[in-house]
């Protein structure tokens, strides 16, 4: 199996994992779980011990930082994720590729981009996120609306 379908594929099993902010527990058959948006991309990156674009020898997930507020600092957001991630143009966006959302005038939201089966088998862009309003880890369609919100996105380093 491709590294991006294992990726999507664990990306799903933390699917109803609660809301938490600086959460970074994916839920068990005993423990709710809980993780944020960042939670989620760290969560997967630590399965798949992803690395930083800085170093071979850098683990996404000892770049971690949890001292952040609720609604986050949309620059440095941005900032940290260009500085681990590979920047890539919209037009090049494949499944596990990961979405910084702007709310409020600031990026301030992460999703990993998923493979949505619709009903005659085809394939369309969906997103899988910690998502505040939902209280839980969900996966949804990219639609239009979270489309207009797309500020930047990121791709592995093991996935360029």
């Amino acid at each position: 199996m491709k590294l991006s379908d294992q990726i999507i594929e664990e990306a799903r099993s933390w699917l109803g994992t609660k809301f938490h902010h600086q959460g970074r527990l994916k839920k068990s058959k005993d423990n709710c779980g809980g993780c944020d948006c960042i939670g989620l991309i760290i969560g997967i990156a630590a399965k798949f011990k992803l690395l930083s674009k800085q170093s071979d020898n850098l683990l996404l997930k000892d770049c971690d930082n949890t001292s952040y507020p609720k609604i986050p600092n949309g620059t440095s957001l941005y900032t940290k994720l260009s500085l681990h991630l590979q920047e890539i143009e919209i037009n090049q966006l494949q499944y596990a590729d990961i979405l910084l959302f702007n709310f409020n005038d600031n990026p301030q939201h992460v999703a990993l981009v998923s493979n949505y089966i619709t009903y005659n088998n085809d394939q369309i862009f969906s997103i899988i996120h910690a998502y505040i309003k939902a209280r839980k880890v969900v996966e949804h369609r990219l639609d239009t609306i979270w489309k207009k919100r797309i500020t930047a996105v990121f791709r592995f380093r093991e996935l360029y």
